[in-house]
């Protein structure tokens, strides 16, 4: 009830007002703030009941992962509050540009690969809290053989396609918007995700292609240093065509 109010009270308050920063955190905190209010309720209160041994040890356990839940959720909310604010200072309708789809792709990739980071490691950590996969973890740690093997071979797609990703946003042979000619097709780059780029090819087909694609095959980037294109037109006319006439209109 306490989120609730302050929310919709801060949210009433800036309707009228242009507060670009408060308003994109309030967007960005009101989920995770909604799971953590009642959170840090029940941690407040949970010590003072009294509850069967069994029953006390399961909320320890619940309250244990809620945490690691809501301190991940708030970090990713961070990274996503940050990506707005970046996101605010650059506009891909400008005639020239270059800078924003720099830091438009930049920016997206990190983000989306910290997220990825933070949500296994968020994983992991809830899930020690249980005993049993703690064990399992410690034995695979102490007999890292043939188990290793298999989930690294298994685990293989995602980390190559994450490596592949930082890779596009530190070296930028591609950013969002780009023209690009890949798989002889002429295209804009439309989204860069974790693990695909889409090409909106010039008749509003989609060309799908893997991150490591653009890594590892040669592909044309048309507009690498700029936003200007320059291309052939070829004009076909009959041989008693005026060309300096022709050539002054153009």
């Amino acid at each position: 009830v306490l989120q609730r109010a302050l929310f919709a009270f801060l949210g009433r308050l800036l309707r009228d007002k242009n507060e670009g920063v408060v308003a994109a955190l309030l967007r960005r905190a009101q989920a995770p703030s909604g799971f953590a209010f009642p959170l840090l309720a029940a941690l407040i209160a949970i010590p003072y009941l009294m509850f069967p041994p069994g029953v006390d040890a399961v909320l320890v356990k619940l309250t244990a992962v809620a945490s690691v839940i809501a301190v991940a959720w708030a970090i990713i909310a961070s990274i996503g509050l940050y990506t707005d604010l970046v996101k605010r200072r650059y506009s891909l309708a400008d005639e020239d540009n270059l800078r924003a789809r720099q830091v438009e792709t930049r920016i997206n990739i990190l983000a989306r690969s910290a997220v990825i980071v933070v949500v296994i490691v968020s994983c992991a950590l809830a899930a020690m809290v249980f005993p049993p996969v703690r064990a399992l973890g410690t034995t695979l740690l102490a007999s890292a053989g043939v188990a290793g093997i298999v989930i690294g071979i298994a685990a293989r797609p995602l980390f190559e396609n994450l490596i592949a990703g930082v890779q596009l946003a530190l070296s930028q042979p591609i950013r969002i918007d780009d023209v690009v000619i890949v798989e002889g097709e002429y295209g804009h780059i439309e989204e860069i995700a974790s693990t695909f780029v889409v090409v909106r090819i010039w008749d509003q087909r989609r060309l799908v292609l893997p991150l490591t694609y653009f890594i590892e095959k040669p592909f044309q980037n048309w507009t690498r240093t700029g936003s200007a294109l320059i291309g052939t037109v070829m004009l076909y006319v009959d041989y008693s065509v005026p060309v300096d006439p022709l050539r002054a209109e153009l």
